[in-house]
């Protein structure tokens, strides 16, 4: 189940994932379109593999969507990305598992901040 929570310019989503696929979809509460981002991956046990990729869209239409940070079992888990000083202006982010290898562990779980500086 999705949680999402933030203040009138930042918007946050976490998505569990135990399997590949999209997580739910972070909209702009309004017409004003998130500029910057962040992510971070938390692996619930010991986790063999992960790819997850955080996608950005202005119409939120399938097909639509383009990878703006990379985040994979090479990191550490709990680390977070930023986009930094580059904006990347969406009304729609998401994050997608892309590979996925549970090991003994359980689940992986994304949080991604959308924010308008």
């Amino acid at each position: 189940m999705p949680g999402i929570s933030g203040g009138s310019s930042s918007q946050k989503i976490t998505n569990s994932f135990s399997a590949i696929g999209n997580g739910a979809i972070l909209q702009s509460p309004d017409s004003s379109a998130f500029n910057i981002y962040s992510l971070s991956v938390v692996a619930t046990g010991p986790v063999s593999l992960w790819r997850v990729v955080l996608e950005v869209s202005l119409t939120g239409d399938e097909g639509t969507y383009s990878t703006i940070l990379t985040h994979t079992q090479g990191d550490i888990s709990g680390s977070t990305f930023f986009t930094g000083p580059n904006f990347y202006p969406a009304f729609f982010v998401r994050a997608r598992v892309v590979s996925l290898s549970l090991g003994l562990g359980t689940s992986i779980e994304t949080t991604i901040l959308g924010d308008r500086p």
